[in-house]
């Protein structure tokens, strides 16, 4: 598992490796569930950003026609209660941004 993984362009905040499949996910924060559902607090901006900082690590890793996927971590952290972890795979897709 590698953890912020930073480059000039931005950060992939956790990779790792499920069986042949290299994950790429975006942890999220937040206080309440009030403002919307984990996949919406990633913009299509953040999506692109993330498949090139993807593309970049492979590269630097020169892995080969490794199976990829996006995932991500929404951790809700209310006040006085237990955190609550959702955890989205497949999120995204390079196709759809």
């Amino acid at each position: 598992m590698h953890r912020n993984v930073r480059f000039p362009e931005g950060e992939l905040d956790l990779v790792v490796r499920r069986g042949k499949v290299l994950v790429f996910v975006e942890v999220k924060t937040r206080e309440t569930e009030e403002f919307g559902q984990p996949y919406q607090f990633v913009s299509l901006e953040k999506k692109r950003r993330q498949a090139v900082l993807a593309s970049r690590f492979v590269s630097l890793c020169r892995l080969r026609s490794v199976p990829t996927r996006f995932d991500i971590v929404s951790v809700v952290l209310p006040p006085g209660q237990p955190p609550q972890i959702e955890h989205v795979e497949q999120a995204f897709l390079i196709n759809d941004i």
